[in-house]
């Protein structure tokens, strides 16, 4: 059994997290790690093995952490519009908040995937997955409560909003106004 650690895991991976996330898995060095996660190299090795296996588990701590915020949002929202426009205008508030990078690291891992490990494209292809059913599954409900029509195609407007949320956090990395992508979302929620 080894030393317990001394440090705080959960920052040290959520500092990793974003250093990851600001420069992407190639341009991260082990340098920035150890400035961003106050850790020394060994100290890291020791703890994540080494740095694809942090940014695995770093990526699959965003992955879990951004689901379960945006089903949250979404499913304690009983007004289906509203819950789905609240969920596209979160993906773009990523980009334009001040206490994260820009952009969703799930879909910027996936823009450079070709320098990526089949496990690390497993993690990006579970998270839109798992974003594609929760959506689904909030549009059946609603479909089955009567809110949305009974000819409704849950499956297809799952696909239609998870697809265009990559496209959301493009354009707003590409510079597009806040006003822009809102009428992009606007028009997704005219489809319900």
């Amino acid at each position: 059994m080894g030393r317990p650690r001394s440090f705080d895991d959960e920052a040290a991976l959520v500092a990793a997290m974003k250093i990851f996330w600001l420069k992407g898995y190639g341009a991260t060095s082990l340098d920035d790690l150890e400035t961003a996660m106050g850790l020394r190299r060994t100290s890291i090795y020791n703890a994540y093995g080494n740095k694809r296996k942090l940014f695995k588990s770093a990526l699959e701590h965003y992955s879990d952490q951004v689901l379960a915020k945006w089903m949250s949002a979404l499913n304690s929202n009983d007004d289906v519009r509203k819950g789905i426009k609240n969920l596209m205008r979160d993906v773009f508030r990523l980009d334009f908040g001040t206490d994260t990078p820009r952009g969703c690291l799930i879909g910027l891992t996936a823009l450079e995937s070709e320098q990526h490990d089949a496990d690390t494209r497993h993690i990006v292809e579970t998270f839109f997955r798992r974003l594609n059913r929760g959506i689904e599954q909030y549009f059946k409900r609603a479909k089955d409560q009567g809110v949305l029509s009974s000819t409704f195609d849950e499956k297809v407007l799952a696909a239609v909003v998870s697809s265009m949320m990559p496209g959301l956090v493009t354009r707003a990395r590409s510079n597009a106004p806040e006003a822009v992508l809102n009428r992009a979302i606007d028009g997704v929620v005219q489809l319900l």
